[in-house]
């Protein structure tokens, strides 16, 4: 009966063994965390500006004090470069020239005057919050513009000339249609501050409203 009884549990042990061996544990896999690529606005790019200023100039003397509106187009371009992005917030640097379409005639007892913004320039830095290929952004920085007066009658024409100096401030919307085409539209105001020319002290300030689009390398 031992005999029966411990080839019976040689028996059972063996195959416990036997179906052991046959049984392969696989662990379970990690579940792969998919990373959602944001869209990189770092580098170099160039672009193509238009859009519409409202130019006011006053114009003070201890006799006068005179005020006018330059109202008109533009269009030029713009270059800049995007150094640094931390997640969702980009900075970077621009600048921009563009030719005016902005001036004022007047007539009066066979005398012309007449005043116009030629062109107008800025260097600006950049810094905005972007939402994946949507960037939301405000700049400020240094601005000019070049301002000319004359006064023409029936035997001479004479033409004042300055370069109006001051700051800008703005904000705007960037899309990226592409990896490389962004569109974009933006709003800014400069203050030229006060400046003598001949006698008179010139107060000029603007305000533009421009879209544009530009190529990034």
């Amino acid at each position: 009966m031992k005999i029966l009884t411990l080839a019976a549990s040689t028996l059972l042990l063996s195959s416990t063994f036997a179906f052991a061996a046959d049984v392969v544990y696989e662990a379970p896999v990690a579940p792969v965390e998919e990373v959602a690529e944001f869209y990189d606005w770092t580098g170099a790019y160039v672009g193509a500006t238009a859009g519409y200023a409202w130019n006011k100039f006053e114009t003070r003397t201890p006799e006068i004090s005179d005020k006018e509106k330059l109202n008109g187009a533009f269009a030029g371009g713009y270059a800049g470069y995007n150094f640094l992005q931390s997640g969702p917030w980009v900075a970077g640097v621009e600048g921009d020239f563009v030719k005016d379409w902005a001036d004022e005639t007047y007539s009066a007892l066979g005398e012309t005057s007449k005043s116009e913004l030629k062109w107008s320039a800025s260097v600006r830095a950049r810094a905005g919050y972007a939402f994946d290929r949507s960037l939301v952004y405000g700049t400020a920085g240094w601005a000019m513009t070049k301002f000319e007066d004359s006064t023409t009658t029936a035997f001479s024409t004479e033409r004042h000339k300055e370069t109006l100096n001051g700051w800008t401030v703005g904000a705007g919307f960037e899309q990226a249609f592409t990896d490389n085409v962004i569109g974009r539209v933006e709003y800014r105001y400069t203050d030229f501050s006060d400046k003598m020319i001949d006698g008179a002290e010139i107060d000029a300030d603007k305000h533009t409203v421009g879209a544009g689009v530009s190529w990034k390398f």
